[in-house]
């Protein structure tokens, strides 16, 4: 409800001017909007949407877990792009890659060398997917979710060294029984 009041001289008032407006819509659309945040935050994905209006893709929003994954606190992370998390072992042609896929409006997925704010390095699952505006079938959005591979690959290559290790023990063990 909205309104005023009408005075008169003696600023008694004589007449009601206003509005009455139904607010069951918009307040349906906030809590399914809170409970996609809460949900969002309880999933734990590591995501950011970027804005491909803005004039350096920059993000929009970044999810806890992203801004938790990359150390960066959420007001440092918007207004930025994807440079931000390159560095010297960064591979320049995945980096082309991404690049071309957010010009021609592709999809992609690739592992590559990411750093975080503080400089440290970490192998990453990037996949980049168009958000299609349900109304217009435009993208004026990407999601990109991080996926941090560092312990999984650090995992597969000490059971290939120790694979490795196993085998040359086990070659050693025979040449020792035929001399």
């Amino acid at each position: 409800v909205r309104g005023q009041a009408l005075r008169d001289d003696k600023q008694q008032a004589y007449r009601m001017l206003g509005s009455v407006e139904n607010i069951t819509d918009f307040k349906q659309i906030s809590l399914q909007s809170e409970n996609l945040i809460q949900g969002i935050e309880a999933a734990n994905i590591a995501f950011a949407i970027i804005d491909l209006n803005s004039k350096n893709r920059c993000f929009s929003y970044a999810s806890p877990a992203f801004c938790d994954l990359v150390q960066c606190e959420f007001d440092k992370i918007l207004d930025k792009n994807l440079d931000m998390f390159n560095g010297p072992e960064t591979s320049l042609r995945d980096y082309d890659q991404i690049n071309y896929t957010l010009a021609h409006h592709k999809k992609i997925t690739r592992k590559m060398c990411t750093y975080k704010m503080d400089g440290t390095a970490f192998w990453n699952e990037i996949t980049l997917r168009p958000i299609i505006h349900k109304h217009t079938n435009t993208i004026d959005n990407y999601i990109l979710i991080f996926d941090d591979l560092t312990e999984p690959l650090q995992r597969e290559k000490q059971e290939v060294s120790r694979q490795r290790t196993e085998a040359l023990g086990k070659l050693a063990g025979s040449v020792a029984h035929e001399i």
